[in-house]
């Protein structure tokens, strides 16, 4: 009598392993018979078994990593202020959403004098570090102006490393204004070669007056900002003049108005 040899390989387990698995836990059907009519061999069957049922008992386990304490926290108000500070400067939050986000996170109201208390004692505390910076190494600096709620803000920055050289909020930009300021920087060390700024007459008064000896350039920002207003001007009045051809040139075509089309030509 001679028997069939069964040649068996593994299987893929994507392909036949969720089917093998099934008939396995029937218990009506031997595991030889199994691994003949899939053609692989017992011990994948029950590597594959075991794979199955390490899945399903994984699907009912609780996950212990969720609910894992990471580290606990003590807040205090000097962790709430560097809380507040946090959301203001990296989130770019408002007082509503640093107090909303305060309620939501840590079930704590907030008020209005605290964040603002926060506020203005890292602002003291950031004046008297930038007092302590040296600004002799400033070769290349620009100055200008921006608004805030109607006030002008003075500011300059160094045009290499783009540090903020000074940052103030005035009641105007007047030349004596942009003195007193440039003053100030000037006691920290600044003393650039040259100087960037915009047309302004303040700007211009303050650096005639505390750095004479620096070359004031005007910036190309407003030149071809003042290019780009007159390629609009220009334009449109390319487009008007384009519209008033193309509606003479229909009274022309159109019969019956050859009066009205010399009066216009002789107007013109």
């Amino acid at each position: 009598m001679k028997y069939v040899k069964n040649y068996t390989c593994p299987a893929q387990l994507s392909n036949i392993s969720q089917e093998i698995c099934h008939e396995m836990l029937q218990y009506d059907r031997n595991v030889t018979e199994i691994s003949i009519s899939n053609s692989v061999s017992r011990k994948h069957l029950y590597t594959q078994m075991q794979k199955f049922d390490n899945n399903v008992q994984g699907m009912f386990q609780k996950d212990d990593e969720a609910d894992k304490v990471l580290y606990y926290l003590p807040v205090t108000p000097e962790w709430l202020a560097s809380f507040v500070l946090s959301l203001m400067f990296d989130c770019k939050g408002s007082y509503r959403g640093i107090q909303r986000s305060a309620r939501s996170l840590l079930d704590l109201k907030l008020s209005h004098d605290f964040i603002s208390a926060a506020c203005s004692k890292a602002k003291k505390k950031a004046a008297e570090l930038n007092s302590m910076y040296d600004l002799s190494s400033i070769i290349d600096a620009a100055f200008d102006e921006l608004f805030h709620l109607g006030q002008p803000i003075l500011g300059g920055i160094d045009l290499k490393s783009l540090y903020c050289t000074n940052l103030r909020k005035e009641g105007d930009r007047s030349g004596a204004t942009w003195a007193a300021n440039l003053n100030e920087c000037k006691a920290a060390g600044l003393n650039p070669e040259r100087v960037i700024a915009d047309a302004g007459s303040g700007i211009a008064y303050g650096v005639s007056e505390v750095f004479k000896e620096t070359k004031l350039e005007r910036d190309l920002f407003h030149n071809i900002q003042d290019m780009y207003e007159m390629r609009r001007f220009f334009y449109n009045r390319m487009k008007s003049l384009t519209t008033a051809v193309e509606t003479i040139n229909k009274r022309i075509i159109k019969p019956g108005n050859k009066n009205t089309t010399q009066n216009q030509f002789s107007s013109m």
